[in-house]
């Protein structure tokens, strides 16, 4: 499995592409190289594509972890996520992160297609002052 990011500064849109098999452990080893780069502005927005991971492992204790870290990423900038899952397998990983989400004082919207997703992230950045929102695409 492997977790991979680009950053667009011009935009304040960190691309994660994620493949194969995930872990909370990974997501904790990926939070943190964000926590740790200095390079991303605050409020910046995250697109997160799962369309190519296969499996999602979790236990109850590291999926607590993941959100104490992931607590961390939000209140040092971090306000939106916006989940690629155009397939089923990506969706039931997804259905599975659910406690994550859980945790976490998100908003929650569905897209159907690509162009759904790229007119959510339009209104999202033009309406920054609202609370974090993480949609699922």
């Amino acid at each position: 499995m492997t977790i991979s990011y680009h950053y667009n500064y011009n935009s304040n849109v960190v691309n994660t592409l994620v493949s194969g098999k995930l872990t909370c452990e990974q997501l904790g080893t990926h939070f943190e190289k964000l926590l740790q780069d200095k390079s991303l502005l605050s409020n910046y927005i995250e697109v997160v594509d799962l369309n190519l991971a296969t499996d999602f492992e979790a236990s109850f204790t590291a999926m607590q972890q993941l959100a104490l870290d992931a607590r961390r990423l939000m209140t040092s900038g971090h306000q939106v996520s916006i989940f690629l899952a155009f397939n089923k397998n990506s969706r039931d990983i997804l259905s599975m992160m659910s406690y994550l989400f859980q945790k976490l004082p998100l908003t929650i919207c569905l897209c159907q297609s690509v162009e759904e997703a790229r007119e959510n992230l339009a209104i999202i950045s033009n309406n920054m002052n609202t609370p974090e929102l993480a949609c699922i695409v």
